[in-house]
């Protein structure tokens, strides 16, 4: 019988780049940095470094279907 002493771990937490946001929404990848910028939460490390945690995207995608009038602007406010 073996007895685990070490500390409880927490889950790892995803975090995304913006080709990995860019791929699950079908967008470009600077469309994903647009939403990075202006409507998702960013963890920044350093110089051009970006993340975004999944939870946070999940999130964002979830209100945007829930409430049928928010929409999430990728083009920059120069239309479709």
């Amino acid at each position: 019988m073996s007895i685990n002493n070490s500390p409880a771990q927490k889950p790892v937490e995803v975090l995304l780049r913006a080709g990995d946001i860019a791929r699950r929404l079908s967008i470009s990848r600077s469309s994903a940095y647009r939403l990075m910028r202006e409507s998702l939460p960013a963890i920044r490390f350093g110089p051009g470094i970006l993340r975004v945690r999944e939870d946070d995207l999940e999130q964002l995608i979830i209100n945007s279907r829930d409430d049928h009038t928010a929409s999430i602007d990728v083009t920059g406010g120069r239309g479709a």
